[in-house]
């Protein structure tokens, strides 16, 4: 008894079209559009804080390390912790109370260099007197 097998019927092509295939006539192929070109350089924003925005970011800041967001008042800190005093002086502080509650080692390198910007901008602002002045102060004294 021979078993008669039967062929396969043969295979259709997918009935789903291509994805990838682009239609020649679609929306963006007949768009034009007309943007102006502008360069990066024309502008520059300021990149100053005056003293009014410091206090209210450091009060903002002080308010986050005390509901526990120790991680936001430190992102609000670093964007300034370069040029402004208040910034520096607050990313320290910030970065000093883990250092000390954790004694990571990391994290102290992190408060030292913290510490060195906020010392650093310090001597920035520190009124330098001549040799005359610092003999004056002395006399007066």
């Amino acid at each position: 008894m021979a078993l008669r097998q039967e062929t396969a019927p043969g295979l259709t092509p997918p009935l789903l079209h291509d994805p990838f295939l682009v239609d020649s006539t679609s929306a963006l192929a007949e768009e034009h559009f007309e943007d102006e070109f502008e360069d990066a350089t024309d502008e520059h924003p300021a990149q100053t804080a005056d003293l009014q925005t410091s206090f209210e970011d450091c009060e903002v800041a002080i308010r986050k390390f005390f509901n526990n967001d120790l991680i936001g008042a430190m992102n609000m800190m670093k964007p300034w912790e370069r040029t402004s005093l208040y910034h520096s002086l607050g990313t320290a502080m910030f970065e000093f109370i883990p250092a000390m509650l954790t004694f990571d080692h990391t994290q102290i390198n992190r408060t030292l260099a913290a510490l060195k910007v906020a010392i650093s901008i310090c001597n920035q602002h520190r009124k330098n007197y001549t040799f005359v002045e610092s003999i004056g102060t002395m006399i007066k004294k």
